[in-house]
This record gives C-alpha cells, sequence and structure tokens, in this order.
C-alpha cells in the first residue's frame, strides 16, 4: 500500500510543509527599507512547497490507480545506488557546513560542487572530461554567486583563506 501511494504521502507532506512555512512566516519581523520584506521568499517558498506538493499528490494518485508490483527481489536499502548517493550527499553537506566559515564560501562552495556533481553523475559519465566540465562550472558558480551577494545585495558571506 505504501510503495503504491508512496508519492500522494510525499506530496500531502509537503503541502503540510509548506502550511507550516507559510504560518511561521508570519513571525518574521522586518523593517520595510524597499518593497520586498524578510518574509518575501519564506512565503514564496511555501507556496512552491505547496504547489509542488498537489503537483505530486496528484501525479501519485494517477500512477496508484496503474500501479502494478514488480516481480523483482529487493535488497537491502543500503545496497541501492540512490541510498548511496543520499548518504553520500548528507556527508558532504555536513563536510561544507563545517569548512565554509574557516575556508571561506568561494573554495568551498567550489569543492562541495565538484564533489556533489560528481556524487550525482551516472557512473559512465565520470570520466576527465566530464570532471574538467564540473570544475569550471563549479568555478562561474561559486565565484558569481559570492560576487552578486555580497556587491548586489550587500550580504557577508564568509571570506575563509581568501580575504576577498
Amino acid at each position: 500500500m505504501f510503495k503504491k501511494y508512496r508519492d500522494v504521502f510525499c506530496g500531502s507532506a509537503l503541502i503540510l510543509l509548506g502550511i507550516g512555512l507559510y504560518i511561521a512566516s508570519f513571525g518574521i519581523k522586518s523593517v520595510a527599507l524597499n518593497l520586498i520584506k524578510a518574509d518575501f521568499f519564506p512565503r514564496l517558498d511555501a507556496a512552491l512547497l505547496g504547489i509542488l506538493g498537489i503537483v505530486l499528490t496528484a501525479t501519485g494518485l494517477k500512477k496508484g490507480k496503474i500501479f502494478q508490483h514488480a516481480d523483482e527481489k529487493e535488497g537491502h536499502f543500503w545496497e541501492n545506488d540512490g541510498t548511496i548517493s543520499m548518504l553520500e550527499t548528507l556527508g558532504l553537506i555536513a563536510l561544507y557546513i563545517f569548512a565554509l566559515k574557516p575556508v571561506g564560501f568561494i573554495i568551498t562552495t567550489l569543492a562541495y560542487l565538484v564533489m556533489q556533481m560528481y556524487v550525482l553523475a551516472p557512473k559512465e559519465e565520470r570520466t576527465r572530461g566530464n570532471m574538467a566540465v564540473f570544475v569550471v562550472v563549479s568555478l562561474i558558480t561559486s565565484v558569481a554567486v559570492y560576487f552578486i551577494f555580497t556587491k548586489v545585495f550587500y550580504l557577508m558571506l564568509p571570506a575563509g583563506i581568501l580575504r576577498v
């Protein structure tokens, strides 16, 4: 039963999370210096979570009607490639959090993005050429995000060892 309607359960959880986030956004105090206040993005995220939850629930209901049990023997959850990728991603996020302040945003984000792309890439796509693409995309993204946030939005990001 859970396998048949797992998208419905996950979609419902997203809807509830969106509702909770929207309600929690009323507790955000902001100084109205411009049109976009501090509560705008949490409410936008809440609305997007709700919309995605509705879509996931609707597609789950549609798939649930035509669901057929697979005759495949299921192995342990840790033998699944998706589970391994998820655990590697959680480890990378933890490393990113611990390294962000001492190392700095640009270097830490560059390293995180390269490693995350490697983890999420299919095994046959983990070539030297693609690694070069991972590094270039990560470098451009890290530097662009850093300068947009510090020079356009005037937000402080950890400079770390670069002292930019």
